[in-house]
């Protein structure tokens, strides 16, 4: 068997040949013809070792390093993205506005339930306390087709299946924390909404704790009133509270079930209702709230691989070219535009939605390893290489443990249905850094084989 899956990796990186590589996937299981690697020192000309390098392959969520690379460069670290309130009414006495309060999002990331009360403080706090008209949210910023969140993989109600949206709030998430006290099982949703009904079917239970989550479950179902999820199950006084985060509220309808609740613990009132619109001209901007910095999205996007957060970063390439109606080509053609300018050949590319949660993406091993090249070498390659998760402390690579030799190990990892993926950077006993791209189409690698593949590249390339 190869040496580098026996725990000797005395070989020298010249003698790691084609047919050896060949003999590693064999050993596995794996047709050669479905994998792509590439790995090459990243400060010098050597010959790299490949296979399959220049064949396209679908990189799941690797591929949100060229977005992430694209938008550090073509907006800076600092750039920050804005949430504007405006109003088209009177201010009159005891802080009331006879007219409608506009929200116009302009593609912010990571604007969490927090944030967002936190911007309708401050609108209180310029004087605002009943709004006698409606609450207008604008994200007419994007232009996305209508979204199905169970397309992908049946199952709506995760996180990750969510759309982007010019004012996207918590990710269309609620956050639901199932608390077994001494005599009962209480259950908290944060944000609250009266338009979200709990059914607490969950039993109390005074055993042993046995995994808490392996015995609580939900259902979800939308009426003309309300959004009702039910949940049952048991669960013991003895375990800690389950929290279970999850995208109930239909999309379409998040912002006018959770905005006035939001206004409410504020401390204003709202006589109207939420709607969708465009802010009129002439309206009076009364406050702008600033997101996290760019450097702050794209880490957050790579170490916790977040889809949503990877479509907003493309989106928001288009609006170089645009102020509204930004689409989804609009953000490809500027990222194509830039992989021209900067000279970064990446053959075999087709980029759909930025994420990486999609059947039709694809690149291959040598255009992955040119874009890390470049990355490595941009007058940002500092914040590019932080965002890339490190093996040992950061979610995806948690779990993998390579001794003292964690730190040397940045790799952003992708996992889909017959799809595992990694690319980043690995510096060696050497002290070399080497650029490592593997990217393995094989049905059902995703259930354990892709990550043994994965590990074995990785010691390999820790003992050069």
């Amino acid at each position: 068997m190869l040496m580098l899956l026996c725990g000797s990796h005395a070989v020298a990186a010249a003698s790691l040949s084609a047919a050896e590589v060949r003999k590693l996937l064999n050993d596995h299981g794996m047709p050669e013809n479905h994998a792509g690697l590439y790995i090459a020192p990243v400060d010098g000309n050597d010959e790299p070792i490949s296979l399959n390098a220049t064949q396209s392959f679908n990189p799941a969520s690797v591929i949100k390093l060229l977005p992430s690379l694209a938008a550090l460069e073509l907006f800076s670290p600092a750039y920050q993205w804005s949430t504007r309130v405006y109003t088209d009414g009177e201010l009159v006495g005891g802080g009331t506005l006879n007219g409608n309060l506009y929200i116009r999002g302009e593609g912010d990331p990571y604007l969490t339930v927090e944030s967002a009360w936190s911007l309708l403080r401050a609108v209180r706090a310029r004087g605002i306390g009943r709004i006698n008209g409606a609450l207008v949210v604008d994200d007419g910023v994007f232009k996305l087709p209508r979204f199905d969140r169970a397309a992908f993989d049946d199952k709506p109600h995760r996180i990750y299946n969510g759309p982007a949206n010019a004012l996207m709030v918590n990710f269309w998430a609620v956050q639901f924390t199932i608390s077994a006290l001494a005599d009962r099982v209480h259950i908290d949703a944060f944000p609250g909404s009266r338009y979200l009904e709990i059914v607490n079917q969950v039993k109390h239970s005074g055993e042993r704790c046995r995994g808490g989550t392996r015995y609580v479950s939900y259902q979800a179902r939308e009426t003309n009133e309300a959004v009702v999820v039910t949940f049952s199950g048991t669960l013991s006084n003895r375990c800690p509270p389950v929290v279970i985060a999850r995208a109930v509220i239909p999309t379409e309808r998040y912002l006018e079930y959770v905005l006035p609740g939001l206004w409410r613990d504020a401390g204003g009132i709202l006589e109207g209702r939420v709607k969708r619109g465009v802010v009129p001209d002439g309206a009076t901007n009364v406050y702008t709230h600033l997101s996290r910095p760019m450097a702050e999205i794209v880490r957050a996007t790579n170490k916790f691989s977040n889809n949503m957060m990877a479509r907003h970063l493309l989106l928001t390439l288009g609006k170089l070219n645009k102020e509204r109606d930004v689409e989804i080509e609009d953000g490809v053609k500027v990222l194509e535009d830039w992989l021209l300018s900067r000279g970064i050949e990446v053959p075999g590319l087709n980029l759909d939605n930025g994420s990486g949660l999609s059947r039709d993406t694809r690149i291959s091993a040598t255009g992955m390893a040119n874009v890390l090249r470049a990355g490595f070498y941009s007058p940002y390659g500092p914040e590019f290489l932080a965002s890339l998760p490190i093996a040992g402390e950061d979610w995806a690579l948690e779990s993998r443990n390579f001794g003292q030799r964690n730190t040397s190990v940045r790799v952003k990892t992708g996992l889909i249905d017959h799809v595992r993926s990694m690319a980043g950077y690995i510096t060696s006993g050497s002290g070399r850094t080497y650029i490592v791209v593997l990217l393995v189409n094989h049905p059902d690698v995703h259930r354990g084989l892709g990550t043994r593949l994965q590990n074995a590249v990785i010691r390999y390339v820790l003992d050069l």
